[in-house]
């Protein structure tokens, strides 16, 4: 009876360690406090497969949702999320208490530094910076963080990125000799002539000649103007004028996150406009790709005191409208980015006839006839605008 006794105190005891033992693998106590997270998921309350079951949602929302760029300048790489490699099995096992623990992840290193070298290829990135980039991509990703952009140009040196980019030169009089001027365009800021150089006499020159530099560029065009007859120093299409009275003024954008230096200067009748700065990933150029010249109609007018048969002609200018394509170009890529049209009109030829009579048919005047001496108050040539002919 007694060895009976124990038999079954036996079994019970260890039907009581099987139970048991069950109970604690399917149902774990959770030991995380409310401070404890995993990429700001917070687990208090959670088993550890329903701490990874969440978490294997939460990655899968973040591929959905990921927009992770590396960026320099004009030039962008948006890396694809489903590359990016979790291991939600080592970070549940690592977990810190009462921290916001990363997660575990992994971006095959040889693809990014191939992939970077290859798009930024005129910049030269040691191991440390790149390192540096590769690293700061991984930490936020580790953090889940659906939308992430990296400047590269962040992680270089000043002393890398100033170097001469582009140079214009325009013809000039007397008045400039001597004159030096070196000019900052802070990142990601509007540039304004008028604020810039509103003490200078004549600021055509200054407006023309910047305004052909940054062509050079990446900068957007925000306002611009032409006069009504083409000036002599430059070409139909690459004019740019300033009036402070009338407060006519040249204004552009610098998009990137680096500053540049416009550096002007007169030497022997010539003024030389540089741009210094890091180098930009495409080259830029305008293009004219439409020109058309508008003859001009000539005006017939009685003069009385001039003698019979004598004539006297005031000759006037031939009009012009011309159309210009901003471009980007790396290798065979060329692209198309802004149109600018520019248009200055005929100016008719006067002729004076002391015979006292007029030729009715030559004195016709037409809209295209334009006498005006005056800049217009319209706006020409600034970016996405579109004109009727």
């Amino acid at each position: 009876m007694k060895a009976r006794i124990i038999l079954t105190s036996i079994v019970l005891i260890l039907l009581l360690i099987i139970v048991w033992q069950y109970v604690a693998h399917a149902t774990p106590p959770s030991i995380h406090s409310s401070k404890t997270k995993v990429a700001d998921v917070v687990i208090k309350g959670l088993s550890e497969g329903e701490i990874k079951s969440k978490l294997l949602q939460k990655i899968e929302q973040w591929r959905n949702k990921a927009q992770i760029k590396v960026a320099y300048l004009d030039e962008e790489w948006i890396l694809d999320p489903q590359l990016f490699r979790f291991n939600v099995e080592d970070t549940v096992e690592e977990l810190t208490e009462g921290t916001n623990n990363p997660l575990f992840v992994e971006y095959d290193k040889q693809l990014f530094y191939e992939r970077v070298e290859e798009l930024f290829s005129q910049l030269t990135l040691n191991e440390e910076e790149m390192n540096k980039i590769y690293e700061d991509i991984v930490d936020k990703v580790s953090r889940l963080e659906t939308s992430y952009n990296v400047q590269i140009e962040e992680y270089l040196p000043v002393t890398l990125v100033q170097e001469p980019l582009a140079q214009v030169v325009l013809q000039v009089d007397a008045d400039w000799s001597g004159y030096t001027q070196s000019i900052a365009i802070d990142n990601r800021s509007l540039f304004s002539v008028l604020d810039q150089f509103g003490e200078e006499n004549d600021l055509h020159i200054i407006a023309t000649g910047i305004y052909q530099l940054i062509l050079h560029t990446n900068f957007s065009i925000e306002e611009r103007y032409i006069q009504n007859k083409q000036p002599s120093f430059t070409e139909a299409g690459y004019e740019a004028y300033v009036d402070k009275k009338r407060q006519h003024d040249f204004k552009f954008y610098n998009p990137n996150t680096v500053n540049y230096t416009i550096k002007i200067e007169e030497n022997r009748g010539r003024m030389y406009f540089t741009l210094m700065g890091p180098p930009f990933i495409y080259d830029y150029e305008a293009v004219i790709k439409e020109m058309e010249q508008i003859e001009p109609l000539t005006k017939v007018y009685n003069q009385e005191g001039l003698e019979d048969g004598v004539k006297m002609i005031e000759e006037g200018a031939v009009g012009i409208r011309v159309v210009i394509e901003r471009q980007k170009r790396k290798g065979m890529f060329i692209e198309t980015f802004a149109r600018l049209k520019d248009y200055y009109p005929p100016i008719s030829t006067i002729e004076w006839r002391g015979d006292g009579r007029e030729d009715e048919e030559n004195k016709k005047v037409t809209k295209d006839s334009n006498e005006e001496s005056e800049p217009r108050d319209d706006l020409w040539g600034i970016e996405g605008e579109k004109m009727e002919k």
